[in-house]
């Protein structure tokens, strides 16, 4: 039997197992009481109240002892406590009814059962009594069955500790006792006034009898052992000041301050911070008798912490006046403040506000990285909380919660803790100086740290909680830089502010946080907004700040030999000119970095300590860490910082809006204009060359047209070839190929290979507008070169830079007043296009899928803004390769009947295809088309199919050459022109036959014609060796004297010197060129190499699905 199973049954209850009634009474030694007069009955004490508290001294006598119970019983909050000391020990039970819950504690420690299945069930009842759907503690007067009215008798009159006494007694059955036990009650007399507002409360309760049991009071559910010869127990209960109230304050029912009773019910959830606070606290030790106060302004989408404070006592820290640390997790940088010295630029350090600290080792090499503590890990907001209840503190109701923390730090040692927060009730209200509202709900008050077993306690008061977002300003590190780190912006918007009806504040704010997303700069780096107006206009200054890279990296404690690293730079002077090598370098992200002063040599490193083998002959270089872990953000130079802004205010994309003072939003006010108040910036950029052959894939933004369009186009401007691929006008996949060469357009359907042959036409994007000689004459039709083709002049003007699609690229811009392409169907007739070119920055290298090289300065975006509609364009370019590609990849061999196809091979006999072929067969197939197209004077888009193979002893290359396209497809059309009456006239039918006169003609080379009067019955040709003009007449060249415009001209593509050869008749030629021994190929690889053939091999028209050379019969 337990010490308290001992004593509960009687001291607090008494649980009568049946309470004997008055006729049949049968105990010994009640008597009723002589004294005449009538007779009272036992006090009703209970009846005016529930609930009680007392202190009861049990007087074990049978056992010699004693002991001291405080007895607690609040009805209506539906809970009890009992707190025993016994023995120099102290054990409380808190009984919560409300969740069935007792919380037993001795020492400290605390344990926790449920009330229905406890052994204290019988105490304050199981809970099997409810109200409502509410389980529910006894009442006083079922708890003390004190006043059980006729059954109690009157035994007269006493005195207990000298205060006068009536006297009940009763006899009752109860288990493990030898017949019945007799219990008298003590109360004080009606006319004595105790320390309760009313009289006759309880003073003593008596009981003695005999047990069957060694140990009295057991029973079920305890198991104890009968004894065969009864034993007698006599036991004195005191009550002292009993109260029919609960006259102590209400927390005595909560667990004491730093007991944690784990897997108790969770009745309130914990708070958590948000993503912003702004506070107030004093740090009080209360060992060394210290109070510390600190301000400290948190924002995790910022990355930003802020800290004041001083170091006390005076002398003991590196700082000894007021102190702001700014810490920057973006980075990894921290910025110290001596409101007297001045600013501190550093690494940020373990024991900073708001770093949590990694340490890790690598290659020998021990090192530390720190991340951004989340708002709850920076205030302890992450342990395993349990809501104790309501308490006050500072005179504030507070919602209490504890958690028990292991390994916590203290001067080293690694402890078990406590930690107790105390947040604001729900009914009580903040008005704190930083805000603008009141705060409500999550408010911490207090954080007390306990730590029993050290003697150490740490409390943490809170004032002027907010968990407004902190702002910018608060962050403001521009008194770090002197003048020539820093340079002065001023932006203009159109405008006005009503100083009455809005918040500049919010305007400001508003606007530091575009500016960093616009520029894609660190927040910190924009300082000092401040606005002014006139009546048409806002004015807002900032100050954009330069980078420090050198401060993100930690120098690791020992030197290091010289490693190869990653890659490396020579010619290094210092130290933060490799920081800024590393920072800078765009290959990969760097992360740590050796300096070695003695070779002036930066390695760069990928991880954060450089690794790989020693250097021979290296040297003893410092070692370097960056702070931070995560990706490493962009740090672009004051100068391209501007020229970004610069771009996006020409973009209109500085936007700020602020809601008026009924909270609606009007039109944004727009950024007009940008420049430099103070400080200087790096100038201009020239724009890259834009080579003569090219390859990428576009996808062409047209918002006017809510259509993305993805194209791929091929240039090649030596070889007069163009080609683009999309779908935009069809369903299936297009090719359209140009051959400048012929003029002639192939637009092959690359599903159902239908192909369509025609002119290119004058109003192609590639085409040269065909211009007047003279006055009289117009040119051939032309390709456009490169530069034309992608409208790049040097007008163009370098703006800055700017980051597109993750890509830093040199942004170049141009005001044109001659695009005709409208970008809408406005029927405005001025236009003035603003073009914007991204290039790709020159120390960026791009790897394309199909390239054999590196490309550097790509072409990223084109943007082209129609400023008279307000219309917008966007291309944007990938894969840009600038090499030169194969003509298989310009074949138009579906566009012509196996009949006009002749297919062949050329032997190159008693060469080698080992192994200068194994390596260059792509150039030898493009070197051999060239040479083709040159012996043949064709365009080289006629030989396709184009391979090459071997045997033991020659090299065969196998080639289909194709026919003429249609004749009409070899002019394009001028326009309308007047019919010349005496020019002679040919027979056609239709603009094809006319086209085939011209082509056909042998008395001269045609070059143009018109075609006459094509709706009648009779139209007329008529041929010319002139390239004319609209406005000149057929073969005499002399103005018309028609009236009207009957006639169509169309003037020849290409600069013809002779008649159109067949596929046959390019074979004979060839056959020609191979047997005059006049037919190499030259190659150049390492050494240039020439193959020189010997005979050539005819095939069917069908060969070139074949790689069978015996179907080649020999010539």
């Amino acid at each position: 039997m337990t010490r308290l199973q001992e004593w509960l049954p009687l001291l607090l209850c008494l649980v009568f197992i049946d309470v004997v009634g008055a006729d049949d009474f049968q105990c010994e030694g009640t008597y009723p009481s002589a004294a005449g007069g009538s007779v009272p009955h036992m006090p009703t004490v209970t009846k005016d109240s529930d609930s009680y508290q007392a202190t009861v001294e049990v007087n074990i006598l049978d056992k010699n002892y004693s002991f001291v119970i405080d007895e607690f019983l609040d009805y209506e909050g539906n809970r009890a406590l009992l707190r025993v000391y016994k023995r120099g020990v102290q054990s409380s039970s808190i009984f919560s009814y409300d969740t069935d819950e007792v919380f037993s504690i001795t020492n400290g420690l605390c344990s926790v059962s449920n009330i229905s299945e406890s052994r204290f069930g019988f105490v304050f009842g199981d809970g099997s009594q409810t109200t409502g759907d509410r389980r529910h503690v006894f009442a006083s007067a079922a708890v003390l069955r004190f006043a059980a009215d006729k059954h109690d008798v009157y035994n007269g009159t006493s005195q207990v500790r000298g205060i006068p006494a009536d006297v009940y007694s009763t006899c009752i059955n109860w288990q493990g006792v030898v017949g019945k036990a007799r219990v008298t009650y003590y109360f004080s007399q009606f006319n004595w006034n105790t320390s309760a507002p009313r009289q006759q409360l309880p003073l003593r309760i008596e009981v003695e009898g005999l047990s069957s049991f060694p140990m009295f009071g057991g029973g079920p559910p305890y198991k104890t052992t009968q004894s065969s010869k009864p034993r007698y127990f006599h036991h004195i209960y005191d009550f002292i000041n009993y109260l029919p109230y609960i006259a102590d304050d209400p927390s005595i029912f909560l667990t004491p301050p730093n007991v944690v009773c784990e897997k108790r019910v969770v009745t309130k959830t914990f708070p958590k911070f948000g993503k912003f606070v702004n506070v107030r606290h004093e740090e009080i030790d209360p060992l060394s008798g210290n109070i510390e106060h600190r301000h400290l302004w948190y924002d995790q989408e910022a990355k930003m912490v802020r800290m004041d404070y001083r170091w006390d006592p005076p002398g003991s820290g590196q700082y000894t006046n007021g102190i702001t640390s700014i810490g920057d997790f973006n980075t990894g940088i921290e910025y110290t403040i001596d409101h007297i010295k001045g600013c501190t630029i550093g690494a940020l350090k373990t024991k900073d506000p708001g770093v949590d600290t990694k340490q890790k080792a690598l290659d020998g090499t021990d090192f530390f990285t720190v991340d951004f503590k989340d708002p709850n890990t920076l205030f302890y907001l992450n342990e395993n909380y349990i809501y104790v209840g309501k308490r006050k503190v500072r005179s504030i109701m507070c919602d209490v919660f504890i958690a028990a923390v292991s390994n916590y730090t203290i001067e080293g040692t690694q402890v078990d803790v406590t930690f107790e927060y105390h947040f604001l009730a729900g009914n009580w209200h903040d008005i704190p100086i930083d805000a603008s509202m009141t705060t409500e709900g999550i408010y911490p008050v207090q954080l007390v740290i306990n730590a029993p077993e050290r003697y150490w306690t740490k409390v943490y008061n809170f004032y002027d909680f907010s968990d407004k977002r902190p702002l910018s300003s608060d962050f403001d590190v521009s008194s770090c830089f002197g003048n020539s780190q820093r340079v002065e912006i001023q932006l203009t918007f159109p405008g006005s502010i009503d100083s009455n009806a809005w918040d500049n504040t919010e305007f400001k704010e508003r606007l530091h946080y575009q500016l960093a997303e616009v520029l894609q700069l660190n927040p910190v780096r924009i300082a000092g907004v401040r606005i002014s107006r006139d009546y048409q206009n806002i004015f807002v200054k900032a100050w954009l700040l330069s980078t420090v890279n050198a401060a993100q990296f930690e120098k690791l404690s020992a030197q290091s030999m010289e490693k190869m690293g990653d890659t490396s730079y020579t010619r290094i002077q210092s130290f933060s000119e490799c920081a800024d090598s590393c920072i800078n370098h765009k290959d990969f992200q760097c992360n740590g970095f050796l300096f070695c002063a003695q070779d002036n040599t930066c390695r760069l490193s990928k991880l954060q300590v450089v690794t790989g083998d020693i250097v021979t002959g290296g040297v003893l270089c410092d070692a370097y860490s960056r702070t931070t872990s995560g990706p490493a953000i962009s740090q672009p130079s004051l100068s391209e910082a501007y020229n970004t802004l610069t771009a996006a205010v020409q973009q209109k994309k500085v936007q700020v809006t602020l809601k008026d003072a009924e909270g609606f939003e009007p039109p944004p006010f727009t950024a007009i204009t940008v420049q430099v108040t103070s400080g200087a910036l790096i100038k201009d950029k020239p724009m890259p060359n834009i080579p003569q052959k090219f390859f990428y894939r576009v996808e062409s933004v047209l918002p006017s047209l809510t259509t993305v369009v993805e194209t791929y186009m091929w240039y090649d401007g030596p070889l007069k070839l163009f080609r683009y691929d999309t779908r935009y006008l069809s369903q299936l996949q297009e090719t359209t190929i140009h051959d400048f060469n012929t003029g002639v357009a192939y637009k092959i359907n690359q599903v159902t290979k239908e192909c369509t042959v025609s002119t290119i036409g004058m109003d192609q994007p590639d085409t040269v507008k065909p211009s007047n000689t003279n006055g009289s004459r117009v040119n051939t039709l032309a390709m456009k070169n490169a530069m034309d083709l992608l409208f790049i002049d040097g007008s163009y003007k370098y703006i800055g830079q700017s980051t597109v699609r993750g890509i830093p690229c040199d942004v170049f811009e141009t005001r044109r007043t001659d695009y005709k392409d409208r970008l809408s169907n406005s029927n405005q007739t001025n236009q003035i296009t603003i073009f914007k070119y991204y290039f790709q920055v020159d120390n960026w290298k791009y790897f394309s899928a199909e390239a054999m090289d590196i490309t550097k300065g790509q072409m990223v975006r084109l943007d082209i803004e129609d400023r008279t509609t307000n219309d917008f364009r966007t291309y944007n370019i990938f894969d840009f390769n600038d090499e030169h590609h194969a003509y298989s990849f310009y074949d138009t061999s579906a566009c012509f009947e196996p009949d006009q196809r002749k297919s062949f091979a050329i032997i190159f006999k008693d060469q080698s295809f080992h192994p200068t072929l194994d390596a260059y067969s792509a150039t030898f197939l493009n070197s051999a088309l060239l040479e083709m197209s040159k012996q043949t004077l064709v365009s080289p888009i006629r030989f396709q199919k184009a391979s090459v193979t071997y045997d033991d002893s020659s090299i065969y290359l196998l080639v289909t050459a194709l026919g003429t396209p249609p004749p009409l497809a070899l002019f394009y059309k001028l326009g309308p022109v007047a019919r010349n009456t005496s020019a002679p006239q040919e027979l056609a039918l239709f603009a094809d036959d006319c086209a085939a006169s011209c082509v056909e003609s042998k008395d001269f080379l045609c070059y143009s014609f018109d075609f006459c009067d094509a709706d009648s019955d009779n139209p007329s040709c008529l041929l010319s060796g002139y390239r004319l003009s609209a406005n000149i007449n057929s073969q005499d060249g002399s103005n018309s004297a028609a009236s009207s415009l009957t006639c169509t001209r169309y003037i020849r593509s290409e600069n013809v010197t002779g008649p159109r050869l067949s596929s046959e008749r390019i074979f004979q030629i060839l056959t020609d060129v191979v047997y005059d021994n006049m037919f190499e190929v030259s190659i150049s690889p390492p050494n240039e190499q020439v193959f020189s053939c010997l005979c050539c091999l005819n095939s069917d028209n069908n060969y070139s699905d074949s790689d069978d050379l015996d179907a080649l019969p020999s010539i």
